[in-house]
């Protein structure tokens, strides 16, 4: 994550447990397509404090390959990667690709096929999802932290 990483952590290093636990954030779902036409589930988290730090550009948060983003990053709201960040002042994106998650699932009479691979989702999935996270917050540049694929 670069240099913004450590400037976010070090501004907001004084945060006590409790206070990280009653910080607000704002939850909103969107859906990104893929050239395929696979629907993917993304979660955009934000802090809704003004005076957080702002880091330049929104974080991707990509799980691991079979797995949901919600049950890789966001538990709880006292293990959450994805609050966590949000809480440092970064615009945090939990992304959850074809067939995981609230993501389209394979379907025996779809037309788009019921079987994909990790190339698949990495020349597909992952940049369908950048385009619609560039296109909502005005950035041309995203950060991805990935889990395990």
């Amino acid at each position: 994550l670069g240099f913004h990483w450590i400037d976010c952590v070090v501004a907001s290093s004084t945060m006590t447990r409790k206070q990280r636990r009653t910080t607000r954030h704002l939850k909103t779902n969107h859906t990104a397509t893929t050239e395929d036409g696979w629907n993917l589930h993304l979660v955009r988290t934000q802090n809704l404090n003004q005076e957080a730090v702002t880091c330049n550009f929104p974080v991707i948060l990509l799980p691991g390959l079979g797995s949901s983003g919600a049950y890789t990053f966001d538990l709880s709201p006292d293990i959450s990667l994805a609050d966590y960040l949000a809480e440092l002042g970064w615009d945090v994106w939990t992304i959850e690709l074809r067939g995981n998650g609230l993501s389209d699932k394979p379907s025996l009479f779809s037309k788009r096929g019921r079987y994909w691979t990790i190339d698949t989702m990495v020349e597909k999935d992952v940049p369908a999802c950048m385009d619609h996270i560039c296109m909502h917050t005005g950035n041309s540049m995203v950060h991805i932290l990935g889990h395990s694929m």
